[in-house]
């Protein structure tokens, strides 16, 4: 790869990475700060805010050291990717995990209610932290001790663990699509035979399940993108350069995936814009007075909403 491709990558990662560290941090500190954001779902989306900032840095770690050319063994580039590589697979597999809590809340939502939080959110993430670790280990006892020129989580495993891994986020991504397709199929479903006593609960759950959705089809089209980049390099009839250069692109989907959930959120949730332009405001007190004024909106739309559920309430009496 080219003195010149190395650079522009490296400048597309910091800038789009500069943004997605900006949005990361704040999602990750809305949620901690607001307790209204301590539901499973909100959680979990939390979780997943702070392994993307994870997954940046290491990102930006690597286009500086890439910059050197400094040829490695592949051992020494998966020590250099073993915690990257740990964190793509736990965002692949929380993804997952948050359609499974979709899904679970929707079909169940009386147990689902009754579940505890903290150990919910657990098994979730000791669930998604699972495949990683295993992939780590596999490219461990993997023997191959190639020189790399380019290190990355492709170059970094070696034998078969580069296909399993490929292959198993392909697989985990089409699974996720199948659970939306399902979820959809079944909010249909139960719109066409709600009663007004389902009917506050099922919106509220529309308006989560809207913003989550696009996340997910952003996710999986992102990700779809850069292992699609990998599969060619990997199984295509291509030049050895051109093959590094496919598993470099990579990057470029990637670090969109990593980087988009804030403005989905800002664009997609009035419940998150209202705590981001919170958060902007602290930055830009001269944004302070327009978060006050959303604010004070939405506290008077829901005086109104209740006040006219208490005199519907009243009327039926």
């Amino acid at each position: 790869m080219s003195s010149l491709e190395q650079l522009l990558i490296g400048i597309f990662i910091f800038v789009v990475g500069g943004f997605g560290l900006f949005g990361n941090v704040s999602i990750l500190y809305g949620t901690l700060t607001n307790s209204h954001l301590h539901t499973k779902c909100g959680i979990l989306i939390g979780i997943a805010s702070g392994n993307d900032i994870i997954n940046i840095l290491s990102e930006m770690i690597n286009a500086i050291t890439s910059s050197f050319n400094i040829q490695v063994s592949r051992l020494t580039c998966l020590y250099m990717m073993g915690l990257y590589i740990v964190t793509i697979e736990f965002e692949v597999f929380l993804m997952f995990s948050i359609a499974i809590d979709r899904l679970i809340c929707l079909v169940f939502p009386l147990r689902y209610l009754a579940l505890n939080t903290f150990y919910y959110v657990l098994f979730f993430v000791v669930f998604s932290f699972i495949p990683g670790v295993i992939l780590i280990i596999l490219n461990l006892i993997e023997k191959s001790n190639n020189p790399v020129e380019f290190c990355n989580p492709v170059e970094a495993q070696g034998g078969i663990n580069v296909y399993i891994w490929n292959l198993s986020t392909q697989i985990t991504n089409l699974a996720i699509i199948i659970i939306y397709i399902i979820l959809f199929i079944l909010l249909k479903r139960k719109m066409n035979c709600q009663d007004s006593r389902t009917d506050s609960s099922l919106s509220q759950y529309i308006v989560v399940i809207r913003t989550i959705i696009v996340m997910a089809l952003t996710f999986c089209c992102t990700w779809c993108a850069a292992h699609s980049m990998v599969s060619i390099s990997l199984f295509g009839n291509i030049s050895k350069e051109t093959s590094i250069l496919l598993g470099a692109l990579g990057v470029i989907p990637a670090m969109l995936c990593y980087s988009v959930n804030y403005f989905i959120f800002f664009t997609r949730s009035s419940e998150y814009r209202r705590i981001f332009k919170r958060q902007l405001a602290l930055i830009c007190p001269c944004l302070k007075g327009k978060a006050l004024v959303d604010g004070n909106t939405q506290i008077i739309t829901i005086t109104r909403k209740k006040l006219t559920k208490n005199h519907k309430s009243d009327l039926n009496k």
